[in-house]
């Protein structure tokens, strides 16, 4: 897992954006900090571990270094969306809310679902 720094906003922003464009491996953004979302970072990278290889989870503990295009893609605008999988080509492939996310079966098949997008 990649915890993103919060006190570093360009080594925060340099860690998301090489996350985001390798194109080898399917990457689980975990938005938020402090509701409960170290808890599902957590889950999302035991669920990655399956496949660590083509998996990667990064913990996006500070919102406001996303731009104004990868808050609305990523999360919708919805500050309840706390979990996006990216599929190969950086595109959204899923979004779970606080509730879904918490669920290692949705973990699992939003990686699932990614991978196949």
């Amino acid at each position: 897992m990649i915890i993103l720094p919060i006190n570093d906003t360009s080594k925060a922003r340099t860690l998301l954006e090489e996350a985001i464009n390798d194109k080898f491996t399917i990457t689980m953004l975990v938005f938020g900090d402090g509701q409960g979302e170290d808890q599902i970072a957590s889950k999302a990278d035991v669920r990655a571990n399956a496949l660590p290889s083509t998996r990667r989870v990064v913990w996006v503990r500070d919102t406001s270094i996303l731009t104004r295009n990868e808050k609305t893609a990523y999360r919708k605008d919805d500050n309840d969306i706390i979990v996006c999988a990216l599929d190969l080509d950086d595109k959204p492939a899923v979004h779970l809310n606080r509730i879904k996310a918490k669920s290692f079966i949705h973990l699992e098949k939003a990686f699932l679902k990614a991978q196949q997008s």
